[in-house]
């Protein structure tokens, strides 16, 4: 447990508390204003280059359909004509009944999400 609560706090370092609705910027903008919308788009570049270098940039790839194959126990797999959906750029087109299907999936075969995201 120590080691974990280290983790979260060298992960969270610096990160703000909560972040709140961002403001539309214009020319009027105050410089709180800014360092809001930059502090937020560095923090998910930042995030992104993350799982890149640790080689996780693929839990953020899902497929855009599933079904519950019963040759395979009833597990549920992406449809052969499924395509992929990046969550980071794409999420507006993701219901929450789509993410639940990629999380089982994900947790009882994820050695083949492996396959799907290479192609």
């Amino acid at each position: 447990m120590r080691t974990y609560q280290k983790l979260q706090d060298t992960r969270t370092a610096g990160l703000q508390a909560k972040f709140e609705l961002i403001q539309q910027v214009n020319e009027d903008a105050n410089m709180k204003q800014l360092e809001a919308v930059y502090s937020v788009s560095i923090r998910v570049t930042q995030l992104k280059e993350f799982f890149k270098k640790c080689d996780m940039a693929d839990i953020f790839v899902i497929a855009s359909d599933y079904f519950q194959n019963p040759q395979q126990n009833g597990d549920l797999i992406p449809t052969d004509n499924a395509g992929t959906i990046d969550l980071f750029t794409e999420y507006s087109k993701v219901s929450i009944d789509l993410v639940k299907q990629a999380s089982e999936f994900i947790m009882f075969r994820g050695e083949e999400k492996c396959k799907l995201v290479q192609g």
